[in-house]
């Protein structure tokens, strides 16, 4: 059985995640958000959480594959600036995003 955290993620995953908010997930899953809340906090997560995590992991993907430059990466996932998406990212992974790229192999 999924947790309401999974059931979360690949909500956001299918409709994207750019524009989706707890309202929105809370009433595809039929419940209300606070009930929603309560079932992230019960899997030790929140619903923003869970938003960042599956950012942190486009951004992985798309610094693997190397086709992007760091500052399209971080419009793609909706910062205002590359130094808004340096910040998030080395508190996601303890890398900048350069230095990620350097030190991972690319994925065929």
């Amino acid at each position: 059985e999924h947790t309401q955290a999974l059931r979360v993620r690949r909500y956001l995953s299918q409709t994207g995640w750019e524009d989706a908010n707890l309202a929105q997930a809370a009433q595809a899953m039929h419940m209300t958000p606070h009930t929603l809340l309560r079932r992230l906090e019960a899997d030790g997560t929140s619903f923003q959480a869970i938003k960042d995590a599956l950012r942190r992991d486009i951004a992985i993907r798309h610094l693997q594959t190397g086709g992007q430059s760091v500052e399209a990466i971080a419009a793609d996932l909706g910062f205002s600036s590359a130094a808004s998406f340096h910040k998030a990212f080395h508190r996601w992974t303890g890398n900048t995003p350069s230095s990620y790229r350097r030190n991972r192999p690319a994925i065929a």
